[in-house]
């Protein structure tokens, strides 16, 4: 099955989640993360959640021995990493998403960078992505 393919795939069965059932899987993401980061240090990404991903926003505050850093789209094929502290530091970007405001949040260089959470909807059996969003396992 061609990538385009799989990716209207599982956006359909994403959408046909019930809030409640999205909500567990969610919570079951987040408690994994949360175990997996206790071990961890450095600079980690995370994102602001769209209206179908899970929010993971949590982790700034049970994970707060890890520096996170958001990313700030710069154009559609460039972004940047500003660190966050706090979910207060967000603000609508142009592009309608969530991202760190540049006058409060310091850039992080890439190679600060310890690892990244990033939301993906289905993976093929090599781990490459098949689309951008985070429920179905």
């Amino acid at each position: 099955m061609v990538k385009s393919s799989l990716r209207v795939k599982f956006k359909s069965l994403v959408t046909q989640l019930s809030e409640e059932d999205r909500k567990a899987q969610s919570s079951q993401l987040y408690q994994t993360l949360e175990k997996y980061l206790q071990d961890q240090s450095g600079v980690w990404t995370l994102f602001c959640p769209l209206s179908d991903e899970p929010n993971l926003l949590g982790l700034l505050d049970s994970c707060s021995h890890i520096e996170w850093a958001f990313p700030r789209v710069q154009s559609q094929t460039q972004m940047e990493f500003l660190k966050v502290e706090s979910k207060d530091q967000m603000v609508c970007s142009s592009w309608g998403l969530h991202e760190p405001d540049p006058q409060t949040s310091p850039l992080i260089p890439f190679d600060r960078i310890a690892g990244s959470i990033i939301p993906g909807m289905a993976y093929d059996v090599q781990g490459h992505q098949r689309g951008h969003y985070a429920f179905l396992h």
